[in-house]
């Protein structure tokens, strides 16, 4: 199943990227316990630009689950009437850049499947805001446009800007 995922991201990828993005997801066996946490925190899936580690979408429970409350995020939406459990995980990838493995891979399905391309630069999910900036069907202008208003992105999301922004001769 993951080979058919990874040449489906694959065959989407700009041409100016292909060869110097790697999508991989891993496996970690050396975990004793296998309750759902921990077996969640055992994969990872990766996104390697130029053969260094970039960015790691992760599995990490305990990490998320006391990050939500110290910086009290989950509170905050729930005041704002915006709580859904969808919400919270887009605000936590949007801070951090990471996210459970068991919720990576249906929303990259969801970007291969479902979504159109406007919707992922233009709606709340980041993950699929991710995937478009390195989508072959988003071309040079829009580039352009993103990395003009970059100084509004997270700190982790501008290395992914600016790389396909150099890919695209955009920025020396």
């Amino acid at each position: 199943m993951w080979s058919k995922t990874r040449k489906a991201l694959y065959d989407r990828l700009a041409p100016s990227l292909q060869g110097r993005v790697i999508y991989d997801v891993q496996s970690y066996q050396h975990l004793k316990c296998r309750c759902g946490t921990c077996a969640d925190n055992d994969k990872q899936f990766l996104i390697i630009l130029d053969k260094e580690d970039k960015n790691t979408i992760a599995g990490a429970g305990a990490f998320f689950h006391d990050w939500v409350f110290q910086c009290g995020l989950a509170g905050k939406l729930k005041e704002e009437g915006r709580y859904t459990k969808e919400r919270l995980d887009n605000q936590m990838f949007y801070h951090t850049g990471l996210m459970l493995f068991s919720k990576v891979m249906p929303r990259v399905h969801q970007y291969l499947n479902v979504v159109g391309i406007e919707e992922c630069l233009n709606g709340e999910d980041y993950f699929l805001y991710l995937l478009a900036i390195f989508d072959r069907r988003v071309g040079k202008r829009r580039i352009r446009q993103i990395y003009e208003a970059i100084d509004s992105e997270p700190e982790w999301i501008r290395k992914f800007i600016l790389f396909r922004a150099q890919a695209e001769g955009i920025i020396k």
